[in-house]
């Protein structure tokens, strides 16, 4: 299921429209940060020192708390609502209007810690967005990929209905336990975010 959705000769896939979309928006929200809406980029430049800051005193079980009420309320709350609109026809569009704007938002921040801190703004963003990037960049994509396999179930499904067929069911219960699996994935990242990238602003020179 998941290799037939790879392999699509000629056929621009969900994760190829995706992945130019972010791409597209990320240098947009660099040129914005640059040209259009400099005062606004410096503004992010100081949200992040306080933001820093935020997550410097997570070990404080006052700050700890509102530190996992900010995480699920931007990460978590986002991608429920992704995977409720998924389960329906306008889901596709809803993702596609998310990778768009986390491509601008993301290209926006990254052009404004370049622009207040230097070339050392790049390791400052690589640091804040460890390890946890990397668990929710490979749920994103496995996400995509699993939406391009649940349109090629729906459509096997209908034509099982045409032909009054049995449907696969094994084939739909595969694709429930790999969105839960998914949704594992992204839950690590949330776990990272949390736990352990605190730990390592306390121990970088981000902090300082």
């Amino acid at each position: 299921m998941i290799t037939g959705t790879l392999r699509q000769p000629g056929k621009v896939t969900m994760l190829q429209k995706c992945m130019l979309l972010f791409l597209g928006c990320f240098f947009l929200g660099v040129f914005l940060a640059n040209f259009s809406l400099h005062d606004e980029a410096l503004w992010i430049g100081f949200l992040h020192e306080n933001q820093v800051r935020q997550f410097a005193g997570a070990e404080d079980v006052e700050h700890a708390e509102a530190l996992l009420k900010t995480i699920l309320l931007q990460r978590g709350l986002p991608w429920m609502i992704l995977l409720i609109a998924l389960c329906f026809r306008f889901g596709r569009a809803v993702c596609a209007i998310w990778f768009g704007w986390l491509g601008l938002s993301g290209g926006f921040v990254f052009a404004a810690l370049l622009g207040r801190y230097g070339f050392s703004g790049i390791g400052q963003m690589g640091i804040l967005g460890f390890p946890q990037v990397a668990a929710y960049a490979a749920a994103y994509i496995f996400l995509l990929v699993l939406m391009e396999a649940g349109k090629r179930v729906r459509q096997e499904r209908r034509n099982a209905h045409l032909l009054q067929n049995k449907p696969d069911l094994k084939a739909q219960a595969l694709l429930i336990v790999l969105f839960l699996l998914d949704t594992g994935i992204y839950g690590a990242g949330i776990w990272l975010e949390y736990w352990v990238n605190p730990w390592i602003l306390l121990h970088t020179a981000v902090v300082g």
